[in-house]
């Protein structure tokens, strides 16, 4: 559906003489980020709303923004399977937000040695469709350690007298991590086929 819609913004933008043929992809291509980005805010929005956790909701969604830019993760085939694994993730954490109090603290410093391992051990994780030169993974790779490290200290300092916000924090960084996991054995995968096929020539 999004592609649908950015294909015909991008027509009608050459229809006007707005944009050159030539520009068609790189229009198009923008218009779905905007379009796919919207959504995904409508979905924390609406669930923020629904759960009223609306300042640790956006907490969740600023920590999960940032830390995704610089990690990489999984990427649905489509906007729609993309999106609807992000909804099933907010609910969760909303879920979970709820509760704060009854998330055991043992599960909870499990997720936070888990998340940093992950992220200290694969970022960044590079989609196959979006290339990245080296250079600029080592510059992704020290941000995201930078904010990791940042993230983590917060969590330290607020446990003691602001769970939720802690927990927020500790399930954004817990999601990105567990994206990074899922897309690498899935690289692992293509990669193995990959094998097969050619020594299968």
């Amino acid at each position: 559906m999004i592609t649908g819609i950015a294909s015909k913004v991008a027509d009608f933008f050459i229809c006007r003489n707005w944009i050159q043929k030539d520009e068609y992809e790189i229009y198009r291509y923008g218009v779905e980020v905007i379009l796919s980005f919207a959504l995904n805010f409508c979905i924390v929005l609406i669930c923020a709303l629904v759960f009223g956790e609306i300042f640790y909701t956006f907490l969740f969604y600023a920590v999960f923004l940032l830390m995704r830019k610089f990690c990489g993760g999984y990427h649905a085939d489509t906007y729609l399977r993309c999106n609807m694994i992000f909804a099933v993730n907010v609910i969760l954490v909303e879920l979970l937000l709820k509760v704060p109090n009854e998330v055991s603290n043992h599960l909870l410093f499990l997720a936070i040695v888990s998340s940093v391992l992950l992220i200290g051990k694969f970022t960044p994780i590079v989609n196959s469709n979006k290339p990245v030169d080296s250079e600029k993974q080592r510059k992704y790779r020290k941000i995201a350690m930078g904010l990791l490290g940042i993230f983590v200290l917060l969590i330290i300092c607020m446990f003691p007298v602001q769970r939720k916000a802690s927990l927020s924090i500790i399930l954004s960084l817990f999601s990105v991590a567990f994206a990074m996991l899922v897309e690498k054995i899935k690289n692992l995968k293509k990669q193995k086929k990959k094998v097969k096929r050619y020594e299968g020539i």
